[in-house]
């Protein structure tokens, strides 16, 4: 059976999971752990996105982020990327790092956002990595410290999160230090504790086809995240159903980029041509469907360099010149943004 693809809704939450493969660890020692922090803080702020919850665990991490400038996939595969080239340098290993993709669940509202801040700064005390609340403040690697005010991490989004417990910063950590109490009893799994959160929203109208259980929040916002995503797929069906052959479109960049010669656009070194393969790669494969090693045939380089090409893509907010092809896929915190598909 196929993996369902995640669902990406710019400007909303997401709960971000990514484990080892086959349960190998991560982190070797605090080096390792030090170096994910530092590459996660960098990609945090290059990328605009607000960060209210972390966790290192010895075979996984948890991330409560927002995206705000740029997609969440394309964030998580530059962070996921970069730390398992300096992991595999470093320890002398090839090979992949992460089982998988990431995991993503897009959530909403006061009570789950506050649930899944606890959830993810309990993780350790449920491993049996710290044996009480009080040994909990002494775990360097996550965000529980500064949400306490014991650290101070500039990249992490804390007054933002601790503003869901309360308007006041002092009283809000209070209250959060004691849902954390609440929680310490409740155990379980991932699945079992996501399920008693998702147990708040019942399924729109009954509709079984809105109990997603990639996306969590109320009635209203799970059916709105669903509709959107499945008007995307539709969208994305038209545009493959009818896609230009790459000649035609490259023709068609060649064109809006005033370029005499398509061989200068593809091997030239001019200004503008750059951003040119950049846009024909991006149309080809994000938009049209195309495989990499068809873009990279054609174009006579490699698969990897079309997907760096394509994910070079600075989006505008105007569409491209390849027609009906919309390059922003810039988010925006507003909820009205539809949701865009990781590939």
């Amino acid at each position: 059976m196929p993996r369902r693809r995640r669902i990406l809704c710019p400007g909303e939450i997401h709960h971000v999971m990514s484990r080892g493969l086959d349960g190998v660890a991560l982190f070797a020692d605090d080096v390792d752990r030090e170096r994910f922090v530092a590459a996660l803080g960098s990609l945090l702020a290059q990328s605009k996105c607000l960060c209210y919850a972390w966790c290192l665990m010895p075979n996984h991490f948890h991330l409560v982020l927002r995206p705000t400038e740029v997609a969440l996939d394309t964030m998580m595969r530059r962070l996921n990327g970069t730390y398992a080239r300096q992991f595999n340098m470093r320890h002398a290993r090839r090979g992949y790092l992460f089982q998988d993709r990431y995991k993503s669940i897009v959530t909403e509202g006061f009570a789950y956002v506050r649930e899944l801040i606890r959830y993810v700064h309990l993780n350790p005390l449920r491993a049996g990595m710290a044996k009480s609340l009080t040994d909990l403040e002494n775990f360097r690697w996550s965000g529980h410290r500064t949400l306490l005010g014991i650290d101070t991490t500039p990249w992490m989004s804390a007054k933002e999160a601790l503003s869901r417990f309360s308007p006041s910063l002092s009283r809000a950590r209070q209250v959060y230090r004691s849902f954390l109490t609440e929680g310490i009893d409740r155990g379980g799994t991932f699945e079992s504790i996501w399920a008693e959160i998702r147990a708040c929203a019942s399924e729109p109208d009954g509709d079984s086809r809105f109990g997603d259980g990639r996306v969590v929040g109320e009635p209203a916002f799970v059916r709105k995240a669903i509709e959107r995503k499945e008007a995307e797929e539709a969208r994305l069906r038209r545009l493959r159903e009818e896609r230009p052959d790459l000649p035609t479109l490259l023709k068609r960049v060649q064109t809006d980029h005033s370029f005499a010669d398509s061989a200068d656009l593809i091997r030239g070194r001019r200004p503008g041509c750059r951003a040119a393969r950049s846009e024909f790669c991006h149309a080809a494969y994000k938009a049209y469907g195309y495989s990499l090693s068809q873009i990279g045939a054609f174009m006579g380089i490699q698969p990897a360099s079309v997907h760096s090409l394509a994910s070079r893509m600075r989006c505008t907010a105007t569409e491209s010149a390849v027609g009906t092809i919309p390059i922003n896929n810039t988010p925006s915190p507003s909820t009205d943004v539809a949701c865009a598909e990781a590939q």
